[in-house]
């Protein structure tokens, strides 16, 4: 199967950044340009059957589903291991067939219409998927993250229960780590109304700790930097843990930033609570039947550096860039919709994928 010259071209290049050192890492960015391409799909798909006569909406909707896993096939092929194109392509499928499922129902079960129907779907697919897109389109860097309009990291107001209000409380000293961008934002929004202190753990070798530190000292949270072996000992004095997440699995696992097991392993030996920010576009629908699998292991420079030749030739260092954090870690997963234990996360799945036909990497069901 081939997709237009410019098409065709737009997926090359998507490729190339996904496989080529890993040029788009963050997973919003991830799921902002797969979902981007997937439209362009959309948009400019035009087929008919064999006869050349257009097709009914069932039809046209399982052609343009056909298309979708061409796609999607390739992006796995790029990058096996990122799980968020695997949600993106099949959050973008389950769309195509409620929607046009929908439309059938509701306009046109007592007549035909079928070339007006084709223009209908594809309108209203694309109506759907703006609503997707715009997860990914809050800006990192809006320093307006409570300004009435519903949105504070991708996160709603005050009607929900998602409001950081209800998580955390006055003067509370809470634990994260790595450097969450939703969790940042949690952060400064539930400032705005009442003081409490982060303890962030360096996150050696990478030290995204620092980063996240300095992010929210500059917004006047009170922040203190500790070392990683501290964590344990620290606990203790810690009211709950609060962190984000690369993706969330259909178990209920995490594959997070390296340091979460860490800091979750500790936090559940002091039965502290552990509140995972996670938006919706990072629930997959995939198990972890081999949890290695989905990690990636970077260069070990920054553990091991490469002048230290005579020791670094007698021993193998590994440095894996997530961590997988086993779901009895976790007590909470609040989204956009509000908090949920994880045993919800089952119907989560059910309202964003079909569950009995996910695609993956060299899947083609």
């Amino acid at each position: 199967m081939q997709l237009e010259r410019s098409l065709e071209s737009n997926l090359g290049n998507l490729v190339a950044q996904i496989k080529r050192s890993r040029q788009i890492t963050e997973a919003k960015d991830i799921g902002r340009e797969a979902t981007k391409l997937l439209r362009l799909v959309i948009k400019k798909y035009k087929v008919d059957n064999d006869e050349g006569e257009a097709l009914s909406v069932d039809e046209y909707a399982e052609k343009l589903v056909e298309k979708i896993r061409y796609v999607g096939e390739r992006l796995f092929r790029a990058q096996p291991t990122e799980l968020i194109l695997i949600n993106v392509v099949n959050r973008v499928i389950h769309m195509i067939r409620e929607e046009s499922k929908q439309l059938q129902k509701n306009k046109y079960q007592d007549e035909p219409g079928v070339e007006v129907a084709n223009a209908d779907v594809k309108e209203i697919i694309d109506d759907a998927l703006k609503e997707f897109t715009y997860e990914f389109e809050i800006d990192d860097d809006d320093d307006d993250v409570d300004d009435g309009s519903g949105m504070a990291g991708n996160f709603s107001g005050a009607s929900d229960g998602s409001d950081p209000y209800k998580y955390i409380h006055s003067n509370e000293v809470i634990m994260t780590c790595g450097c969450s961008k939703t969790v940042e934002k949690f952060f400064r929004r539930a400032a705005k109304k009442r003081p409490f202190s982060v303890i962030i753990p360096e996150g050696a070798p990478f030290y995204h700790g620092h980063k996240m530190a300095k992010s929210l000292s500059n917004h006047g949270i009170e922040v203190a930097v500790v070392p990683d072996s501290a964590v344990f000992a620290l606990m203790s004095q810690v009211n709950k843990v609060i962190i984000g997440t690369h993706t969330v699995m259909a178990n209920g696992a995490l594959v997070a930033p390296s340091g979460s097991q860490l800091v979750a392993s500790a936090a559940k030996f002091h039965s502290i609570p552990v509140v995972v920010c996670a938006e919706l576009y990072k629930f997959s629908p995939i198990f972890p039947f081999y949890e290695k699998s989905f990690n990636i292991l970077v260069s070990p420079d920054s553990i091991l550096p490469y002048k230290d030749g005579d020791l670094a030739s007698h021993i193998d260092v590994i440095n894996p860039y997530y961590d997988y954090v086993a779901p009895e870690l976790i007590d909470v997963f609040v989204d956009q919709t509000g908090g949920h234990p994880p045993s919800y996360l089952y119907r989560l799945l059910q309202e964003s994928y079909d569950t009995k036909n996910i695609i993956s990497a060299g899947n083609n069901q």
